[in-house]
């Protein structure tokens, strides 16, 4: 698989000792300090659990999204708090405390996902908003950080945002200004060689790939999979 590079083509080392934390279905290691990133999978347990005890999605819909819809709903009865920042009516929106209506496409300025290189080939474009915003919609970025403020999460600026992008940009010697400088406010990244994946992504201290990490080995995994497969 070719990983693409990106505007901000930054590969983290992988970290030596892993942050633990206790949940209801065990134990479970993560690497980024303050994001604890969960499979939607355990979702609908970690909140009958009492784990979780609300839930702010933007423009999702967990309902429909994660496996067992009625479990799900039966699941969120339990939560203190249900949030949804969207556009678009859907089940989970249905459900919610409150639902807050986001910006569309056009009632903002935006900039295309720039971090993670996705695209085959590789871009990053401005665009201006082209309408106000209608019916009271504010941009999602408003919303997130008005509720971290109001609970104290959040001391920086209201610019801090844009600021934080024009740091990436300026990775590439860009900024949002330069950008609306350039042909259709578009720049092009340009492909990096297919071989330097060996040396962006495997930074495991023995450089090799790890296809058999003793952590599944001591979850007992490999002996489910076997008596799975055995079973089919």
């Amino acid at each position: 698989m070719y990983k693409p590079t990106g505007i901000a083509d930054v590969h983290q080392p992988v970290p030596v000792d892993q942050i633990k934390v206790d949940t209801s279905l065990g134990q479970l290691s993560y690497t980024l300090p303050g994001i604890v990133p969960l499979p939607s999978a355990v979702l609908t347990d970690l909140i009958k659990a009492g784990d979780i005890k609300a839930l702010i999605h933007l423009s999702g819909n967990p309902v429909m999204s994660c496996g067992g819809e009625e479990k799900f709903r039966k699941a969120a009865q339990k939560l203190d708090l249900i949030v949804a920042v969207d556009i678009q009516p859907n089940a989970t929106a249905a459900m919610c405390d409150y639902v807050l209506p986001a910006t569309d496409f056009l009632e903002r300025a935006d900039i295309n996902f720039i971090g993670k290189g996705l695209q085959a080939d590789p871009y990053v474009q401005f665009t201006e908003a082209v309408v106000p915003p209608q019916y009271e919609r504010r941009h999602d970025f408003r919303i997130v950080l008005d509720i971290a403020k109001s609970m104290g999460f959040y001391p920086g600026n209201d610019q801090e945002g844009w600021e934080i992008i024009n740091q990436i940009l300026g990775m590439s010697g860009l900024s949002i200004d330069i950008l609306k400088t350039l042909p259709h406010h578009t720049k092009v990244i340009g492909k990096a060689p297919f071989d330097d994946l060996y040396e962006k992504c495997l930074e495991h201290k023995d450089g090799k790939v790890h296809c058999y990490p003793p952590e599944l080995e001591e979850a007992g995994l490999f002996e489910r999979c076997e008596t799975i497969f055995a079973e089919l």
